[in-house]
């Protein structure tokens, strides 16, 4: 349960950020910003949460969530 409830949790706030970011203020359809939200959620989810966090601290885990979001959306957003 508490698996279900991160994932909510971070799946509402990326969706969220991406939506202002990406199609509010640069016009890109919101429908693209869903389908990369939902790929940013799962790569964050299983490299940071699920990897980087039981290693390391929530310090750590953060920046490379913050790393791991940027570098998904630079090299997969332009595709979609």
């Amino acid at each position: 349960m508490n698996h279900v409830t991160a994932l909510v949790i971070k799946t509402a706030l990326i969706l969220f950020v991406l939506l202002v970011v990406l199609s509010l203020a640069n016009g890109y359809p919101a429908w693209n910003t869903i389908g990369l939200s939902l790929i940013v959620v799962g790569a964050a989810y299983i490299v940071g949460d699920m990897f980087i966090l039981k290693a390391t601290n929530n310090w750590f885990s953060t920046l490379a969530d913050i790393g791991l979001c940027t570098l998904v959306i630079w090299l997969i957003g332009p595709s979609f």
